[in-house]
């Protein structure tokens, strides 16, 4: 093979990879918080509007929000809450859950203390909706639990400096509209629950509810004490081998980090277009 088909060859192998792994990131992103220093959504449809004037602390990466419980601070997300509502179309009327409804949230986090019942890390609201709360007031262990048919595992130890990645994975598995979901949760790179039950995810009364990052927007007084980092949701379920990227050995991997800029598109076509002029000049 001449030296020209070669550099063609790996220039689209190249490129094709680089933009198969941006859009895998990108696939069903609905919004993501990197929190570093404000409540921005990367996809600018959802922006967060912080309660309480909660400050921003070093995080896992970059910063983090740091909320405290005594100060009732978190943050609400803007923008159309049936995009965080998987069994609902974004006119706000019921798809059916035809077995397609899934999501995806994954959040780096710290415990500074645990202070009260369903104390909240992030919700959409209570009953037939998603939440990740404190299981009830559990202690020695502590719990935390999915959704309003609880489904509890083991909380990480009370340490605000030390970050945890945890990941919620949602799916509506027979759809019809009265399907099963099965729901599974990683804590660090660990599946540390797993289950299928009833539907949960059609309560028309929390659908058009916005969804909040420290807090649930139909319980009050449940707010975070602790640290919140690089917070996204998608509308889809993430695989086992995305979720270990993201963990990374527990070295971490951002969202963002996982998304290539537009700019390295640019710099990596003019760099390959480069190698195809020198490879054309060399074959003349």
């Amino acid at each position: 093979m001449s030296l020209l088909k070669k550099v063609t060859v790996i220039s689209f192998c190249v490129l094709f990879l680089a933009g198969a792994a941006q859009a895998s990131w990108l696939d069903a992103l609905v919004a993501y918080y990197p929190l570093d220093g404000n409540a921005n959504d990367y996809t600018g449809n959802h922006p967060g509007t912080p309660t309480g004037a909660p400050g921003y602390v070093t995080g896992k990466f970059g910063q983090a929000v740091d909320l405290y419980y005594s100060s009732g601070q978190y943050i609400t997300l803007g923008g159309n809450p049936y995009e965080f509502a998987p069994t609902y179309n974004l006119d706000g009327t019921w798809n059916g859950a035809d077995g397609t409804c899934n999501m995806t949230i994954s959040c780096w986090f710290t415990v500074r203390g645990f202070d009260t019942a369903w104390q909240t890390l992030y919700a959409k609201g209570e009953n037939a909706t998603w939440r990740m709360a404190r299981y009830a007031s559990t202690t020695n262990p502590y719990q935390m639990s999915w959704g309003a048919s609880e489904l509890p595992f083991a909380a990480p130890p009370v340490d605000e400096n030390t970050f945890h990645h945890l990941v919620y994975i949602w799916k509506d598995v027979l759809g019809g509209g009265a399907g099963v979901d099965h729901r599974i949760v990683y804590l660090d790179g660990v599946k540390v629950a797993d289950s299928t039950v009833q539907n949960l995810a059609n309560d028309n009364a929390a659908a058009n509810k916005s969804p909040q990052i420290g807090a649930n927007p139909e319980a009050s007084g449940r707010s975070w004490n602790g640290k919140i980092d690089d917070w996204a949701f998608w509308r889809r379920a993430l695989s086992e081998e995305e979720v270990l990227q993201i963990y990374n050995n527990g070295a971490g991997a951002s969202i963002g980090s996982l998304i290539p800029e537009p700019s390295t598109f640019v710099l990596l076509a003019a760099g390959l277009l480069g190698l195809l002029c020198y490879a054309w000049r060399k074959r003349k």
